[in-house]
């Protein structure tokens, strides 16, 4: 072994990032990076400019928070310290945050630079029934009023499906919710379940323009109210209902349909299995499930975000890969039918939501804190710049159930 093989084995200890570290540091990044245009504020007073005529300035507190965000290997350091005020954007959230993205996923080791600041790790869930919904209710019991300063007029809280770019989040979510009524082929003689029903909006749609039943769960009390309220105005009561309920609740062989929109994300990897039976016996034989969930592409399956996520926002969030939940279908007793990548319109979706929660941050302050509106400036930015640059996926995956003879019928072409 070599003298430089025996280096490259000891154990690293990081020192104390000094200002002139960081300058150095950055300034090889950006060298990799000519579209980098921003003002670094340091905590010794110490600012550089980076870029031409930079409206953008990040401002750092202290050299800790710096090897945080810059020498870490997880990228949600820089969330972390934005909502506890360790760092300051003067400027666009959006555009720091994609800015500290792009830097450090420049060929620039930073990480072996700076060295690896200790970092608090999240807490664990086991996804027991008490967790799930301690979990859930973290995320969705925020006051009702908080999602309307953002969300369309249906309270759509999964991507939109966008016909163009320029298109209305209200027009996208109505195209969405028609998208997976159409993939399930619903009729007036479905009984659809809704796993993880949000405010109600799909069982509300599949009851009004294709005269299913439709019953919705949630793990929120406050979620299922408002959803009841919902169903009650549309005028579908007779139609729909809506409970709180675990996913280990649902009945066995009473729905021919289902359908489970942005929710798989808190059953926990380790419980898909349970999870995807627990559906798959709820369906009467011949049944079908449409399952709309984020992806992480490549082949590691990953918690969502890191701890930013795990701690501040998604409580036990977990994300699998496509194909990994295509297998775990098929272990299920399902036949995958359709898959279909729909990664850009989460991306616009985020935009849309980031741009309308920046309009009312003000009335989002005055429902919660700042620090939750810095956690929700940063989670949605930070969640559109992932999907734009393929680092999270979404994919809605059409799977069936044989029918009593045991066979699987599903149309011939592709309508949808």
């Amino acid at each position: 072994m070599t003298a430089m093989d025996i280096l490259r084995h000891l154990p690293f200890v990081p020192h104390t990032v000094t200002s002139a570290d960081a300058i150095e540091a950055l300034d090889a990044a950006v060298a990799h990076d000519p579209t980098a245009s921003f003002k670094l504020k340091l905590w010794d007073g110490t600012t550089r400019a980076f870029g031409v005529a930079p409206g953008l300035t990040i401002v750092i507190k202290d050299p800790d928070t710096f090897q945080r965000c810059f020498g870490s290997g997880d990228p949600s350091q820089f969330a972390e310290g934005y909502i506890d005020g360790r760092i300051d954007v003067e400027g666009a959230i959006d555009e720091a945050t994609a800015t500290v993205m792009a830097l450090r996923s420049t060929p620039v080791p930073l990480r072996g630079r700076l060295g690896v600041a200790a970092h608090v790790s999240p807490a664990t869930t086991s996804h027991t029934v008490t967790e799930d919904a301690r979990d859930v209710r973290a995320h969705y019991d925020l006051p009702g009023d908080f999602f309307r300063l953002f969300l369309d007029e249906q309270l759509v809280y999964s991507c939109g499906y966008f016909a163009s770019p320029d298109e209305s989040i209200d027009q996208a979510q109505i195209n969405k919710l028609d998208l997976i009524c159409r993939k399930l082929r619903l009729t007036p003689s479905d009984h659809l379940v809704d796993v993880g029903c949000g405010w109600g909006a799909l069982v509300i749609w599949a009851a009004q323009h294709y005269g299913a039943r439709a019953h919705g769960i949630t793990l929120s009390h406050r979620q299922a109210a408002e959803a009841s309220r919902r169903v009650k105005a549309a005028g579908v009561d007779h139609l729909v209902t809506v409970g709180v309920a675990h996913y280990e609740d649902l009945p066995e062989r009473m729905f021919t349909k289902a359908a489970s929109v942005g929710m798989y994300e808190h059953v926990g990897l380790s419980r898909l299995p349970a999870y995807l039976t627990a559906v798959r016996r709820s369906l009467l034989p011949g049944g079908a499930y449409l399952h709309h969930g984020i992806t992480v592409p490549g082949g590691e399956r990953t918690k969502t975000g890191g701890e930013f996520m795990l701690r501040e926002v998604f409580p036990g969030s977990e994300i699998d890969t496509a194909p990994h939940l295509q297998q775990a279908l098929e272990a299920a007793g399902f036949e995958v039918t359709d898959v279909h990548n729909m990664r850009p319109h989460y991306a616009l979706t985020l935009r849309r939501w980031f741009a309308q929660f920046q309009a009312h941050r003000t009335r989002a302050v005055a429902l919660t804190s700042e620090r939750v509106a810095r956690t929700w400036d940063v989670y949605l930015a930070g969640s559109a710049e992932g999907f734009e640059r393929g680092l999270l996926g979404l994919h809605q995956i059409l799977a069936v159930t044989p029918g009593a003879d045991g066979t699987v019928t599903v149309p011939l072409i592709r309508t949808t």
